[in-house]
């Protein structure tokens, strides 16, 4: 039977791999951070922007069930 890693031991390789790439192209890790934030800021925007539309378009409950994931989201209905 094969053993799958738990997801804590493929972030941890993740992390390492990421960090031996920044540091063998000499990319600051201030900057990857900064882009990889506002990378994340632009698609919440987007995913954001789609559910609204499509909140749009719904049912009431669908509508609803946008809503609230939307609240827990955070983002603003």
């Amino acid at each position: 039977m094969a053993v799958t890693p738990s997801a804590d031991i493929i972030d941890q390789d993740a992390c390492g791999a990421i960090r031996e790439i920044l540091t063998v192209n000499k990319v600051p890790v201030a900057a990857f951070i900064d882009d990889h934030v506002g990378n994340a800021i632009w698609q919440r925007n987007v995913l954001a922007d789609c559910l609204r539309a499509l909140r749009a378009t719904a049912s009431n409950e669908i509508a609803e069930a946008i809503d609230k994931a939307m609240r827990q989201a955070r983002i603003e209905t």
